[in-house]
């Protein structure tokens, strides 16, 4: 599965485990995908992002929306980032989040439809 792809899946699973905390932040939530693109745009250091996005976790509650795991956005972002660290290498690495990013914002805004157009599975099929 090439990373474009992988990206866009986990940007959408995010996004749909925590779908009933997020409606209530979908205005909000927008707002803040937008800003974590913008701060990935403006540095090429993961370590200024992850420290902008603990930030903002102690400041809007949205980045502390729980999923059905119980874990919160910040954190299920986070993951994804280290995953996209250990499988892309140098500045590709902050382009690649900066694209996960974009993903999740655009999977905020298509959360009620998500599941009216399937996702592909990792062999390419759709479920």
């Amino acid at each position: 599965m090439q990373l474009e792809d992988q990206l866009v899946m986990w940007a959408e699973e995010i996004v749909r485990d925590a779908r009933r905390g997020l409606k209530a932040h979908q205005d909000t939530g927008r707002t803040q995908a937008s800003k974590a693109i913008d701060v990935a745009k403006m540095t090429d250091s993961l370590h200024v992002f992850r420290n902008w996005l603990r930030y903002q976790q102690a400041r809007e509650e949205f980045w502390r929306v729980r999923d059905e795991r119980g874990e919160d956005l910040a954190l299920r972002l986070h993951k994804v980032i280290r995953r996209i660290e250990q499988i892309s290498g140098g500045e590709e690495t902050m382009k690649a989040v900066i694209r996960f990013l974009g993903y999740f914002r655009r999977a905020l805004v298509a959360m009620d439809y998500l599941d009216q157009i399937p996702p592909a599975t990792e062999g390419g099929e759709e479920q």
